[in-house]
């Protein structure tokens, strides 16, 4: 929920709707004035959100309760942000590193998946990655060859061994989707899905044929 229209009054929050009573909770503080979250994932009993703020980006993590918390598996870690493309420290301002990283999705046994992009001084790559977020073991890594100047991935969906990597037709704010991709992060195998849109993963019992 967004709401104010001022720095003083601005503010973003993450709330739960219970179906059976119809009752709305605030679960967290998600973005401010100018900042807000640009995905949201919810994996076992904590939630994390891809966040951008006035040219910045990072990954934040909140716990059932709706405190921060930290996992080995961040791939940021507490005090790095990505801005202009490149990894800063939080305190210093200095200059870091060169990948940043992009769309945090969790899963209900402990994993996260998200896109590295790097410049390699001739063209912006991604790369999926997968890690267990305690430990924060890498599980999984794989270019995604995208072609230079081409489409650019957007929010993705990690169910079981699978991945959903969603396109949009380039990475301008509104450009259209184009087919998703399904990546086997066993097999490392990718299959283009073969219709234009945004595509997640059908869960739960819904009687669909």
């Amino acid at each position: 929920r967004t709401e104010g229209d001022s720095p003083e009054t601005a503010r973003e929050t993450l709330r739960t709707y219970t179906q059976a009573t119809g009752s709305v909770d605030q679960f967290a503080v998600t973005g401010g004035w100018e900042s807000g979250s640009i995905g949201i994932s919810v994996g076992g009993s904590n939630a994390a959100a891809y966040w951008g703020a006035e040219g910045t980006t990072g990954f934040s993590f909140y716990d059932e309760s709706g405190g921060f918390v930290g996992f080995a598996g961040d791939p940021y870690g507490p005090d790095v942000f990505c801005g202009d493309g490149t990894l800063y420290d939080v305190t210093t301002g200095d200059l870091v590193g060169s990948a940043c990283f992009e769309f945090a999705e969790l899963s209900d046994d402990g994993r996260l998946a998200y896109y590295e992009r790097d410049f390699d001084g001739a063209q912006t790559r991604y790369l999926l990655v997968v890690v267990d977020l305690d430990s924060g073991e890498e599980l999984f890594r794989q270019d995604l060859e995208r072609p230079d100047q081409g489409w650019a991935p957007t929010a993705l969906d990690l169910r079981g061994d699978q991945i959903l990597v969603n396109r949009t037709e380039s990475g301008e704010w509104g450009a259209p989707y184009i087919d998703a991709l399904l990546i086997d992060i066993t097999t490392g195998s990718v299959t283009e899905i073969g219709i234009d849109g945004q595509a997640r993963f059908l869960v739960g019992p819904m009687g669909i044929s």
